[in-house]
């Protein structure tokens, strides 16, 4: 009894029109839904690498700065 549902329901699957799901206005919206997400990978991982680059640069400037300051202040004196 349950293999001859399942048969009538593979056949069933079988006859099924699926083309129309290839049609252009499913197609667009999934491919609009990717490349926004695409988008989004690639501004989070240039974020995270200018986070990343700007970590040890950050500290290099601010050194920099404190140096020059210092300089100035022992000039002063």
């Amino acid at each position: 009894m349950f293999n001859r549902m399942i048969t009538a329901l593979a056949a069933r699957i079988q006859t099924l029109d699926f083309s129309r799901l290839s049609g252009s206005r499913l197609r667009d919206r999934g491919e609009e839904g990717v490349t926004a997400v695409e988008y989004g990978l690639m501004v989070a991982l240039a974020v995270t690498i200018a986070a990343v680059a700007f970590g040890p640069l950050r500290d290099a400037v601010q050194n920099a700065f404190q140096a020059a300051a210092d300089a100035l202040n022992n000039a002063r004196s």
